[in-house]
């Protein structure tokens, strides 16, 4: 799994600081800014598994106080869109909640699984399709990238040289 960027007491660093310590020549340190996922997705020699297939897998509710999944099967087919629907309260949320932090055991560190969660009327103010592309956590650090190095790049035109002569 991608190592965690952590301050000297074990602290996550926030995004603000992982962006200021960020060297914008060295790959190794442009990666620093990727997602968890995406770290450990190029950590990879050859190309990792795209299935899924978790057996025996089981899940209880946030307080464990009863199993929403016992000893079943966890599979996702490699290359297919996938759907998961139920009645309200049955755990499909927090499966997705638990796929994304980490929290099932086998599950690959390398896959982002996008939950779309249902939204309240006052945060309809995109379509469902700009709200996905949106959460990209991957887009998200592109275009925060680009920002900076385009903010950069102006800084150093504007920069008067230095002439040899």
């Amino acid at each position: 799994m991608a190592t965690p960027l952590v301050d000297s007491t074990g602290k996550p660093l926030t995004t603000e600081q992982i962006w200021a310590q960020v060297n914008w020549t060295d790959k190794a340190s442009v990666q620093t800014t990727f997602p968890p996922y995406m770290r450990e997705l190029l950590s990879f020699k050859k190309a990792p598994p795209k299935a899924v297939n978790i057996e025996l897998f089981s899940m209880k509710t946030p307080f464990g106080d009863r199993y929403l999944l016992k000893d079943t099967d966890l599979v996702l087919e490699a290359n297919k869109r996938q759907a998961l629907f139920g009645a309200n309260a049955t755990g499909k949320s927090l499966l997705f909640r638990n796929m994304n932090e980490g929290k099932i055991k086998d599950f690959p560190k390398h896959m982002l699984i996008h939950h779309c969660k249902e939204f309240e009327n006052h945060e309809l103010s995109d379509t469902v399709l700009g709200t996905i592309v949106k959460a990209h956590p991957f887009r998200k650090v592109l275009l925060q990238s680009r920002r900076s190095c385009r903010l950069r790049l102006r800084r150093l035109r504007a920069t008067p040289t230095v002439s040899l002569r």
